[in-house]
């Protein structure tokens, strides 16, 4: 195991400048030109579909139209292609390693380019789908790009493993893939290598992982852990650094700022370095096991001297180059913002359903956990009883929150009354009942804005007149929006009363969504917010919110891309990041205990916001 761990360290930094430049090269090429042709030719299949821009609700759309759908198609070709360029390459550098061959970023390039394109062969479709799919879905760092690891949409995950059956079927999906993979590792190997078909390659892979699987898992464990403890190390060195620097320094009255500044360079130059060797480091294993799989012995690495002396200007150039365009990608790919100089300037707090984590959704109960978290927004459904009376209500049934196994469409509000909607959440709740919008917005009035939602069921009648005359009665028109996963629903909010803010809901957004006139805000699902979109949106003078966030994670990286909403269930986790503002929890902890704010001198401080 140590012999092998030495063989896949020595196989990365071998010609670690070279790697370093080709894959620097590779994505500053992807994000100038390989993403936007991507996006240009999935902007073109939406269009001949006759579509603007794609949801959940059109995709239907787009799939009934078959040129749509063989640019679509097209579209996971070329980018099948872009990931196993790079894959290619990789495996090739490790090979010429092994051999001792020197060579070049560029020639290493063309060499990959020359051998990718056999993904797209019929016999190799279903490399296609590994490469894709497969691996993303491991969460191992064995693909890079934008695609690189695939997550499932928080609010169906959250479904998933509430259901016992798709729970079940869920976790033996995730072993059956880390299975696959495991005893498919070297099919890439063999296929760049050897020429070998996919399923040729498998068979190869399945024959030298033979009697060797959990052998191999655990080494893959090992090696994970060892490469993560490497640059915990490295990076804890680096922040003793940043500390020294701005303690010795840097004047007392400002040192909380700049050390948080600094630390967040140390986390993007940090985050450059995964990206760059993290694709690398996983398979320089892979590579030192394939050897050894292959010669049924350890082989031994022997690093040999170049062929051809290069002169120290080349050396300095292509250093030059390295640092440039490591620069360049930094700037591109992070933004970090530090510190809010006022509560107007910050991120907004939504509490989803009222602040469903602390007391049961829809509530006036939860409404009051809402202001007590420091929300500056509840999120409410709004549905429509037989008679006409405004409800605050998710589901369509009463089943879940109130074990009624009725249609809100099938009682009268009387009857709702009746209802208890606290006990499911807990005895402390009992005899909670279902408010109205109108009540909803009286004990609002004064202490925080509402996002009514408005629920659509094919029952109703006038619901967005209903709900606007309400908000209208109760003198809010400034303290809500109305919000809709149908933009009929808002074009009639926006008719009826043009003063009042919409909201656009969506799971899933891509294209020229500015084309929906009637949102002034767009509320998107957490897994297809990306920093493009908000620029879009932010261009067109268009607020986005995010939903629904829970994990202070993703809450501080959305806090750091600058949304405009977050819709959480749990508002007190929001407040607590956006006053400790550090994307980093080590850091913050570093923060509080050397460099305490001192208040009043961070005023003429304002809003610190670094883009590199």
């Amino acid at each position: 195991m140590v012999r092998t761990f030495k063989n896949a360290l020595k196989l990365i930094f071998w010609d670690w400048s070279t790697l370093l430049l080709f894959e620097l090269i590779y994505k500053s090429a992807a994000l100038a030109v390989a993403i936007p042709a991507l996006k240009a030719l999935l902007d073109y299949a939406i269009q001949q579909a006759g579509l603007r821009y794609l949801t959940m609700d059109t995709l239907p759309v787009l799939m009934r139209n078959p040129i749509a759908v063989l640019l679509a198609v097209g579209t996971i070709c070329v980018y099948a292609v872009y990931i196993f360029i790079e894959m290619t390459a990789i495996v090739l550098y490790f090979d010429n390693g092994v051999q001792g061959k020197w060579t070049g970023a560029g020639q290493l390039f063309f060499s990959a380019v020359r051998r990718a394109f056999r993904i797209l062969k019929p016999q190799n479709l279903l490399m296609v789908v590994f490469v894709l799919l497969m691996i993303p879905m491991s969460g191992l760092a064995l693909t890079t790009g934008p695609f690189g690891s695939i997550s499932i949409p928080g609010y169906i995950l959250d479904n998933i493993l509430k259901t016992p059956v798709l729970n079940a079927v869920y976790k033996i999906a995730s072993v059956l893939v880390l299975i696959f993979i495991v005893r498919w590792v070297f099919s890439i190997h063999q296929v760049t290598l050897a020429g070998d078909s996919f399923r040729k390659a498998c068979k190869k892979s399945v024959d030298l992982v033979r009697g060797q699987f959990f052998h191999t898992v655990w080494m893959f464990i090992l090696w994970f852990a060892f490469i993560w403890g490497i640059a915990l190390v490295i990076y804890l060195m680096a922040l003793g650094i940043v500390y020294l620097r701005v303690r010795l320094g840097v004047p007392m009255a400002s040192a909380r700022i700049v050390f948080q500044r600094d630390c967040a360079k140390l986390d993007d130059f940090s985050s450059l370095l995964i990206t760059l060797f993290g694709f690398a480091a996983s398979f320089s294993f892979i590579a030192a096991l394939y050897y050894n799989a292959r010669f049924y012995q350890a082989f031994t690495f022997k690093k040999t001297k170049r062929e051809t002396h290069r002169h120290l200007w080349r050396r300095l150039a292509k250093g030059g180059l390295i640092v440039t365009l490591a620069l360049l990608y930094i700037n591109a790919t992070t933004v970090h913002v530090v510190i809010f100089d006022s509560d107007e300037d910050r991120v907004s707090i939504a509490a989803h359903r009222g602040g469903s984590a602390f007391a049961p959704e829809n509530t006036i109960a939860s409404l009051r956990e809402a202001v007590l978290g420091g929300a500056d927004y509840a999120e409410i459904d709004v549905q429509q009883t037989r008679d006409g009376e405004l409800i605050l209500l998710h589901d369509s049934n009463f089943a879940r929150t109130t074990g009624v196994h009725k249609n809100v469409w099938e009682v009268d509000f009387q009857e709702t009354r009746e209802y208890d909607a606290g006990s499911y959440y807990s005895s402390a709740f009992e005899g909670e009942q279902i408010p109205t919008l109108r009540e909803a917005l009286e004990y609002a009035k004064g202490k925080l804005k509402l996002i009514i939602e408005l629920k659509a069921t094919g029952h109703e009648t006038n619901l967005a007149e209903e709900t606007v005359r309400i908000v209208e009665e109760c003198e809010m028109e400034q303290e809500c929006m109305i919000a809709s996963m149908n933009p009929s629903i808002l074009e009639t909010v926006r008719r009826t009363n043009p003063f009042i803010k919409t909201q656009y809901i969506v799971s899933a957004v891509y294209g020229n969504i500015m084309s929906i006139q009637e949102a002034d805000c767009y509320s998107v699902e957490r897994t297809f917010v990306s920093r493009d979109l908000l620029t879009l949106l932010h261009r067109h003078k268009k607020e986005l919110f995010v939903w629904t966030v829970n994990t202070e994670e993703n809450m501080r990286k959305l806090i750091a891309m600058g949304v405009d909403g977050i819709v959480t269930d749990n508002p007190y986790l929001v407040t607590y990041c956006l006053r400790n503002m550090s994307s980093n929890q080590l850091v913050q902890a570093i923060a509080d205990r050397a460099f305490p704010e001192i208040l009043g001198e961070t005023d003429d401080v304002g809003r610190t916001i670094a883009e590199e």
